[in-house]
């Protein structure tokens, strides 16, 4: 009896564990539940767009990517994509084991197709959906760069680590942690690097290599370090090869500190509708220290662009900190936005202002709208007489580029049409492409031409001009571009 008693009792405790095992498990092929996480613009928040997106080159999904916060209700399987904006996309699926608020990483696919615009993506998971922005720029080189790196084939030389980057146990990475290699160029183009990844760390960097001879090649690290201590990253580039050595930290504890909010921040650099911003880009804030530590500070992504800064406190009391700028604004027409601090995920209850300048410099270029708003900018000088300027590129690139310029005698009148038919007055226009062919409209004294191009002064004061122009410009061989549109609003230098 009791050998009956024990084998029934084995039958019941098996059947109960069973029974518990049945209870914790979850079907992972079941749809999660979720949404994606936005601002008040519907901006996606995460960690933005990463990569250079030019016109006609492939992009490779290591380099190219979105990153995207989601707040997962329920676990489960995901499908997280974009709609196709001039040819290409972002997608990504898996598995959420867990809940609350992931990042997502979704890979870009396919060639862009349009250039010198803001490609605007729906980002759609579930029944939600965000927005974000992509800056493509002209691709100047349709060929791949041929390039030897410095140092190869042994540890790179030359390497500039940012010095307000912390490369640190356990801390993600973001778009300051920076990496400047030296490089000698035999074969100008397009390139694309990313290395291994290491330590849960990789490095990568794209773009387009203008010049022979030495150049300097940027590549941003992604990933949170696992490990301390110094990890070797193999970096290739066709046949040459050599070691990045970086240094990851022990992690520190964090600081205990508070927003200065009755000390004024300070926003430096300028901010553009459809131009990515620059390590010129930031904003000064003041913090009070009482326990040294690490610290990580973050804004929200508003109108395509966030803030961040982290790193380690060495001191007690007031202090300054830049908060460094990423991702390219998407709106301006001299608009202004708020951006509030958040420390240790709570938000701080003050914020600054960031001004967005409109489109500098615009215009229709045989009906294709096309804007020159990179280093974008008015130049007056008298020498007997008044010569006015207005210039700007459409890329980071010297090329494709405008120029044009007012030379009179008396003075700059507004709302007065100038033209190139109004010799002994100078007026001319040379639109540089992508090639650096020169289409030009000038002046030339006893000389008619029909239509003419015009440029028209609306207002010119000490710091900003505005104005309007049109007109065609040919090249060497009579082919002709025919400009309309054309309007400008921009800084005197």
């Amino acid at each position: 009896m009791k050998l009956i008693a024990y084998f029934i009792a084995c039958i019941c405790f098996f059947s109960l564990f069973t029974s518990c095992q049945k209870e914790l498990y979850f079907d992972y092929t079941e749809p999660s539940k979720g949404s994606l996480k936005a601002n008040a613009y519907n901006d996606c928040l995460g960690d933005s767009v990463h990569g250079i997106y030019s016109k006609g080159l492939s992009l490779d999904g290591n380099y190219n990517y979105i990153d995207v916060l989601v707040n997962v209700t329920e676990v489960g399987a995901y499908l997280i994509k974009s709609d196709t904006v001039h040819g290409y996309s972002f997608f990504s699926d898996g598995v959420f084991y867990n809940t609350g608020i992931q990042s997502v990483r979704l890979k870009a696919f396919g060639i862009p197709s349009m250039a010198g615009v803001v490609d605007y993506f729906n980002i759609y998971y579930n029944d939600s959906h965000c927005m974000l922005g992509v800056q493509v720029r002209d691709s100047v080189a349709t060929t791949n760069a041929i390039f030897t790196l410095n140092g190869d084939p042994n540890t790179c030389s030359g390497v500039t680590i940012n010095p307000n980057a912390i490369f640190m146990q356990g801390q993600a990475l973001n778009t300051i942690n920076t990496v400047n290699l030296s490089v000698n160029v035999t074969t100008i183009g397009a390139y694309i690097i990313h290395t291994d990844t290491l330590n849960g760390v990789s490095f990568s960097g794209s773009g387009v290599l203008n010049t022979l001879g030495a150049n300097t090649i940027t590549l941003v690290g992604t990933g949170i370090p696992l490990n301390f201590g110094n990890y070797y990253f193999p970096v290739t580039a066709g046949s040459s090869q050599c070691g990045l050595s970086v240094v990851f930290e022990k992690p520190h504890l964090p600081a205990v500190y508070t927003i200065n909010c009755s000390q004024n921040s300070v926003v430096s650099g300028i901010y553009t509708s459809e131009v990515p911003i620059d390590p010129s880009n930031y904003v000064t804030i003041y913090v009070n220290v009482t326990d040294t530590g690490t610290y990580n500070i973050v804004t929200d992504t508003i109108n395509g662009i966030s803030f961040s800064a982290a790193g380690i406190f060495t001191s007690i009391g007031n202090q300054p900190v830049r908060l460094f700028a990423s991702g390219t604004p998407l709106n301006g027409s001299h608009a202004s936005f708020n951006f509030y601090p958040y420390v240790n995920s709570s938000q701080v209850n003050c914020s600054f202002p960031v001004n967005v300048n409109g489109k500098y410099i615009e215009c229709n270029m045989n009906g294709v709208p096309t804007h020159f708003n990179v280093d974008a900018s008015a130049g007056f000088v008298n020498l007997g007489n008044p010569i006015l300027s207005v210039d700007g590129a459409l890329t980071t690139t010297i090329n494709p580029s405008l120029h044009l310029q007012i030379n009179t005698s008396g003075s700059i009148v507004s709302n007065f049409p100038y033209t190139i038919n109004q010799s002994p007055t100078i007026v001319s226009c040379n639109y540089y492409d992508g090639s650096s062919m020169n289409w030009a409209a000038a002046t030339i004294a006893g000389q008619t031409q029909t239509p003419a191009f015009t440029i028209t002064i609306s207002s010119l004061s000490a710091t900003r001009c505005v104005g309007t122009f049109e007109g065609p410009v040919r090249n060497s061989n009579g082919d002709t571009i025919y400009i309309s549109m054309g309007y400008f609003d921009v800084p005197v230098r």
